[in-house]
């Protein structure tokens, strides 16, 4: 019987790459492993990896799974972020044994996969894709020229996407919160000098 794999329909481009190595004697690992890889590197697939949707932050989170059908060892990562590869993440917490999943920062902290290749620039990897998707609004800012706010990463029909109210800038209203609490205008200007408050 010939090597068979199956996929979702966003995985059918990736088919051929795993077929070829579990024609090589390949594990069906592997093979699941690089078939994934292909489809988390494709910017135009918007369900997983480097095109995946952001959240309501603009920040892309990953999760990936992965079983090892002969010795039911399993791993997986949810809220990944800072790796292009999350089924290589996934992978690597399976061979760790430790724990089966790891959620958003505490992915990042474990020693046994930092060989795994982080994406370029966290925070900012997938802001193309943001913008793309439609989710940066221009929005009229009083400080801000060409100010830029991130709106829902879901739209109904006719709705029109926007900000209300622009959010304050850091220490914008330092003074008005600490003269609320008791502290005196030469207080407030004491601790902005020191470098505790903005």
């Amino acid at each position: 019987m010939p090597p068979t794999i199956v996929s979702s329909g966003n995985g059918r481009g990736a088919l051929p790459s795993g077929i070829r190595i579990l024609a090589r004697g390949g594990s069906a690992l592997d093979a699941v492993e690089a078939c994934a890889r292909i489809v988390e590197s494709d910017p135009s697939d918007n369900t997983v990896g480097y095109g995946g949707l952001p959240n309501v932050l603009g920040v892309v989170e990953l999760d990936a799974s992965i079983v090892d059908g002969t010795t039911h060892a399993a791993g997986s990562v949810a809220a990944l972020t800072g790796f292009l590869h999350p089924i290589t993440v996934a992978r690597a917490v399976m061979e760790d044994r430790a724990i089966t999943n790891v959620t958003g920062a505490y992915s990042n902290s474990r020693p046994t996969w930092r060989h795994v290749a982080k994406a370029p620039a966290e925070t900012t990897m997938w802001m193309a894709q943001t913008a793309a998707s439609g989710m940066l609004i221009a929005a009229p800012h009083p400080r801000v020229p060409d100010y830029r706010a991130v709106g829902l990463p879901i739209r109904w029909d006719r709705q029109r996407p926007g900000v209300r109210r622009v959010p304050p800038l850091l220490g914008e209203h330092s003074a008005d919160v600490l003269t609320w609490l008791g502290y005196t205008l030469d207080d407030v200007r004491n601790l902005q000098t020191q470098g505790v408050v903005q």
